[in-house]
């Protein structure tokens, strides 16, 4: 395995060799003067933001889209996020391929037109913040997430964070604050578990076709009274939506369209839970959970973790099939070793995140 070293405040593009003490200067200018290899770390540092004065290209002169690799921060004292700027226009048009793994990276200041990757790889404990705009996606297809903050991006229209014509497995993510009119995915296909998806104003927050599958979400928004949590308006696609909660919204879940299955959801302060529209949809109505209070300890300032009242009512019920002992509660923010009246302990991962 191969250590690339990259640090913005003292590299050199130029004279760096790549080591720990003579780094590049910039993740592109990197990639410009190393052989691909497979299992190459990149090492960006966080004592500087690597700010593009281009799209950065990982096809191009040298082609690492063929070779395992990874980028992930270097800690040198400043909280360990490698940081990189887009200077409002810029994007990594040939990054996160398959082969690419991003790890404890911080993507900022993006550009507002197109998508800031172009195809699929896995993200695990990254943040995107302030970043993107009007039909927008940080991240159009294939992708692995894994404890990512997605904070303040997107705008309006289709300003979406992931997702947009290929799958997405999601776990233990924080989408934050969203106000654009689709907030965190436009069409597509999404697997989520124990994911926050807290928004403040949005119209939509899982939106059209494809397939969302949910389990142990939380789908809260502050901006009581709007919008969909999920809607499904395409004609296609199978949603299995199951031990989320639902706090806020116009209309919980709309299913209006395709193949659905839910069950075993917890709702409060919804104008309605479910619009069971679909001729194709299984909805086991005798399994939710309809609360007089909220189920969330203080939601508005960033608290997801389940009042005792909810876990006193021993939600999560169990999936059909599996014990309720092996059921997590609800949302990221929290885990435990069983359900339904459980000792609660934070989850650090998402915990920093807020």
């Amino acid at each position: 395995m191969a250590d690339v070293y990259i640090d913005p405040a003292t590299g050199n593009d130029t004279t760096g060799d790549g080591s720990s003490g003579n780094p590049y200067a910039s993740i592109q200018g990197a990639y410009d003067a190393t052989t691909p290899a497979d299992d190459t770390v990149f090492h960006l540092s966080d004592a500087a933001n690597d700010v593009l004065s281009a799209d950065i290209d990982s096809s191009s002169p040298n082609n690492w889209n063929g070779s395992r690799h990874v980028i992930a921060g270097w800690d040198r004292g400043n909280g360990g996020y490698g940081v990189i700027d887009g200077n409002g226009t810029y994007r990594c048009t040939g990054s996160l391929q398959v082969n690419t793994v991003w790890h404890n990276v911080e993507f900022t200041n993006g550009s507002t037109t197109g998508n800031l990757f172009s195809a699929a790889g896995a993200c695990i404990d990254c943040k995107f913040t302030n970043t993107g705009g009007t039909s927008y996606k940080i991240i159009p297809r294939n992708c692995t997430l894994i404890g990512c903050l997605f904070d303040n991006v997107g705008s309006s229209d289709n300003g979406t964070m992931a997702n947009g014509g290929g799958y997405t497995f999601m776990h233990k993510c924080l989408f934050k604050q969203g106000s654009n009119s689709v907030y965190a995915v436009y069409r597509g296909y999404l697997h989520a578990t124990n994911s926050v998806f807290w928004l403040n104003g949005a119209s939509r927050c899982l939106w059209d076709g494809g397939s969302y599958n949910l389990t142990n979400c939380t789908l809260y928004q502050q901006s009581t009274g709007t919008g969909s949590g999920v809607t499904s308006s395409g004609s296609v696609g199978v949603r299995t939506i199951t031990n989320c909660y639902f706090e806020g919204w116009g209309t919980g879940l709309h299913a209006k369209f395709g193949q659905n299955l839910v069950a075993n959801n917890a709702f409060y302060n919804n104008t309605a839970n479910v619009n069971s529209a679909s001729a194709n949809m299984y909805y086991d109505a005798g399994t939710d959970l309809v609360l007089s209070a909220s189920g969330l300890t203080d939601p508005s300032n960033g608290d997801f973790t389940p009042t005792s009242d909810l876990i006193a009512k021993g939600f999560p019920t169990n999936i059909p099939g599996t014990s309720t002992a092996t059921n997590f509660p609800i949302g990221a923010i929290t885990a435990a070793s069983t359900a339904g009246g459980a000792t609660l302990a934070s989850d650090a991962r998402i915990e920093r995140l807020k």
